[in-house]
């Protein structure tokens, strides 16, 4: 909002009031009441003069923000397979000799397991830390050059150290028990041939 002081009372095209009202407060009842009082004011609901304003905006950057997570899940999934093919392939000989000794299936996948969770929880880890300390700068170094000087992250904690890591974990797991089937057609005698 501009406003040039001393007003000159000519020059006002309209007055709009952008009221925000606690939880409960029944908003029309609460303009009506203000209407009256604050005349020839227009008398607005914050939140519905921000849906209007900037509703398709934040639609978008919802949307943005959903393909940007299925992105990195599918990503995720994918460099793990790949990792855990290349890996069970390189130590199919380990594997076998493991079998004979008694291991189970059970037990390689444990391991197998391990392994991948270990590397995903490092990663979120210093992703999280990056993104907290390095994210909010570069974004606004970013912003700045483009004529927003000044943006601030609103982080949903519950959703980006939780509801996030917890996908993340489920998909690799999955995907690691998934790709370490093939183990169970590792014998000792079709590994020591190759």
């Amino acid at each position: 909002a501009k406003a040039k002081l001393p007003v000159r009372e000519e020059t006002i095209l309209w007055y709009i009031i952008n009221i925000d009202v606690q939880p409960g407060v029944n908003v029309q009842e609460k303009i009506k009441k203000l209407e009256p009082m604050m005349a020839p004011a227009k008398i607005t609901d914050i939140d519905n003069y921000l849906d209007q304003t900037l509703g398709s905006t934040i639609d978008q950057l919802a949307l943005v923000t959903n393909l940007a997570i299925g992105i990195a899940v599918i990503i995720t999934i994918l460099i793990t397979a790949l990792f855990l093919k290349m890996t069970i392939a390189k130590d199919r000989f380990d594997i076998a000799i493991m079998k004979s000794l008694g291991f189970t299936k059970k037990n390689l996948q444990l391991q197998y397991i391990t392994r991948s969770l270990l590397v995903l929880i490092i990663g979120l880890i210093i992703g999280t830390i990056t993104a907290n300390t390095l994210g909010q700068s570069l974004v606004n170094m970013i912003g700045a050059s483009r004529g927003a000087a000044d943006i601030t992250f609103v982080i949903n904690p519950w959703i980006a150290y939780l509801g996030l890591p917890l996908v993340l974990i489920t998909s690799v797991t999955i995907t690691t028990l998934m790709s370490v089937s093939s183990i169970k057609k590792i014998t000792i005698f079709e590994s020591s041939q190759d």
